[in-house]
């Protein structure tokens, strides 16, 4: 597939033996018995519309209990200090606070020492990660001075942290000039119908994925598309490329807090000789549930006081393969 976004000149990759340092924090329930999961994003297309993402690498999930205590991680792949990206998830209602998170990098001209809290977009006392629920993932309380997330991005190229990104985003660098629209073979069709009510629709996109080769804890991730629904009760479709139902993972993603309603959502995946035409609303599942995209902010995606009988959704993860809609697991799943 070809891949469409800004191409940026970053330096030749340099990389080297890397940790992570995890320094819980001195506070009431700062350990955690959840699983958070750290991956390295590897090759990453910058600000793309259409292709490859990243070369997602897991690295493994770490769970530290007691409070108070540094623990360093060492993971298994080498790092680039200079262009890698660092993800990070967790799903979990037994928070973790963390008051440092450093990363130790050693080069051949010596140890790079990263803050990886002291990015744009952290710099706060402590970071807590922590999923009370869909709707409000942040429902408990911190300490004075916390920035509590359930996924962080941390670009070591720009030196920011992303809370309220996808980890489906990648790499966004601003620009003046508009992107260039995506060339695909296309096969496959997505439709949205959105709600009749007034607002219903949005002037802000959904973002489409596919995950391919799937293995454990992630998938080959490519962007297929993007759909701008405004109007309401309008019925709205996107072609995007081939799709192995068998096997593959559809990924949808949004991130406003411009309210979407969706009555009605179907997919036509297609491979070069067959295919086959699902009811997303219904994948999986003998129950249709129309959905209200929604995301206010990584603290509280759905604030809304009522989305009558929606269901607030931000991110929807279809996996083909065991005919499984995953909500409440990040876009990145693995099988």
């Amino acid at each position: 597939m070809k891949v469409t976004g800004a191409l940026f000149g970053f330096a030749s990759a340099v990389m080297g033996p890397a940790s992570i340092e995890f320094q819980v924090a001195n506070v009431s329930n700062a350990g955690f018995t959840g699983q958070l999961k750290v991956y390295i994003g590897r090759n990453c297309n910058t600000n793309v519309t259409s292709g490859r993402i990243c070369d997602y690498k897991f690295q493994g999930s770490v769970s530290y209990s007691s409070n108070n205590q540094g623990y360093r991680f060492y993971m298994p792949d080498q790092v680039d200090p200079d262009n890698d990206m660092i993800f990070m998830t967790y799903r979990s209602a037994n928070e973790a606070i963390f008051s440092s998170i450093r990363m130790d990098v050693n080069l051949s001209t010596g140890t790079r020492i990263v803050d990886l809290m002291n990015f744009d977009g952290g710099k706060d006392n402590y970071l807590v990660f922590d999923y009370d629920s869909r709707a409000k993932p942040c429902n408990s309380s911190y300490p004075r001075g916390s920035q509590c997330i359930m996924d962080a991005t941390f670009d070591l190229y720009t030196k920011k942290l992303k809370p309220h990104y996808s980890l489906m985003r990648g790499r966004v660098i601003k620009r003046s000039s508009p992107p260039e629209l995506p060339t695909i073979k296309a096969s496959s069709q997505l439709k949205l119908t959105t709600g009749g009510s007034l607002n219903d629709g949005s002037d802000d996109p959904i973002e489409i994925y596919y995950g391919k080769n799937c293995g454990v804890n992630n998938c080959v991730y490519t962007k297929v598309g993007s759909l701008t629904p405004p109007n309401r009760d309008t019925t709205y479709s996107i072609w995007l490329p081939e799709f192995d139902y068998a096997n593959d993972q559809l990924i949808i993603d949004y991130r406003s807090g411009d309210d979407l309603y969706i009555k009605g959502l179907t997919f036509d995946a297609c491979t070069a000789t067959s295919c086959r035409n699902y009811n997303l609303l219904a994948f999986g599942s003998s129950v249709t549930q129309r959905i209200a995209m929604d995301y206010e902010g990584p603290d509280h995606p759905c604030s809304n006081f009522s989305y009558g009988d929606y269901v607030c959704q931000y991110d929807m993860v279809f996996d083909f393969k065991v005919m499984r809609k995953y909500a409440d697991s990040s876009t990145i799943v693995g099988r």
